[in-house]
């Protein structure tokens, strides 16, 4: 398997991040991947998504090979970017 890390961004004081970054944690181990979360604040301008909760998955080189974006509703759509990258 591909070494992998998902990058889980959310914001203090968002709702959807709160419940979105434990199963995104949960789904990193399910595909036994990497994690971090990051505060997007501390994002460089130029690279900070328009919105969270926002994950990128990383290669082993630490270049994005993906990304997505959404709530707790669309929760099926992160494994799907997931599962297509692993």
């Amino acid at each position: 398997m591909k070494t992998r890390k998902l990058i889980i961004i959310k914001q203090r004081g968002c709702k959807p991040c709160d419940i979105m970054e434990p199963r995104a944690i949960e789904l990193a181990n399910k595909y036994n991947i990497e994690h971090t979360t990051v505060d997007l604040w501390k994002i460089k301008e130029s690279i900070r998504p328009g919105y969270t909760p926002h994950f990128f998955l990383l290669n082993s080189e630490g270049d994005k090979i993906a990304e997505w974006g959404g709530g707790p509703e669309k929760i099926d759509g992160l494994e799907t970017m997931i599962k297509e990258n692993i």
